[in-house]
């Protein structure tokens, strides 16, 4: 119902098969040798400079999307991939081999990343509200960001009006093993 349209993903890593992710969302899932690509947001929009250049070095492309381009990025530089894309994104990377979970987004922080870890998953979205559909997500209002928002009319910073929920502020990235602590990035 309303979950399948709230640009939601779940992260369960007990879950996770080679072929599949579990996600309240119904976006496609592209899969290449060992990577697993989820995006939370509308696709991105990449310049088209790289893919040519990933050809070159024999990646191959089944259709003219972005998405692909992101994928095949990652799996030629890795994590350092962001380094070469230029446009707007918002995505996630599962690694399959390094059981790392890999989120980032564009430069100017155009296409919103929302986050939160529980004691079963990760989530991620593009909104506040597509998390807070989940039911082991608690909607505990944070009083700090109540009053920065009540002076600022924003939240600054990577936090939200919720205290569990955070934003992956524009030119940053993130990475995530089951069990380990949330490591954030800037990369530019």
């Amino acid at each position: 119902r309303a979950a399948a349209r709230s640009r939601r993903a779940v992260w369960r890593p007990a879950a996770v098969r080679s072929r599949t992710l579990h996600s309240a969302s119904a976006r496609p899932l592209i899969e290449r040798q060992r990577h697993n690509l989820r995006l939370p947001d509308p696709p991105p929009d990449i310049d088209v400079e790289l893919r040519p250049w990933l050809q070159k070095r024999g990646h191959r492309f089944r259709t003219r999307s972005d998405t692909e381009v992101i994928l095949a990025a990652y799996a030629e530089f890795g994590p350092e991939c962001v380094h070469h894309l230029n446009g707007q994104w918002a995505f996630a990377i599962w690694d399959q081999l390094e059981r790392t979970l890999f989120l980032s987004r564009d430069r100017l922080g155009i296409r919103p990343l929302v986050y939160t870890v529980t004691d079963e998953a990760f989530v991620f979205a593009s909104e506040v509200k597509a998390l807070l559909e989940c039911e082991s997500i608690r909607a505990e209002l944070d009083p700090v960001a109540l009053h920065e928002y009540l002076a600022f009319l924003w939240v600054p910073g990577p936090e939200t009006m919720f205290r569990s929920i955070r934003k992956l502020m524009p030119g940053h990235v993130l990475e995530w093993r089951p069990g380990d602590e949330v490591s954030v990035r800037r990369f530019w």
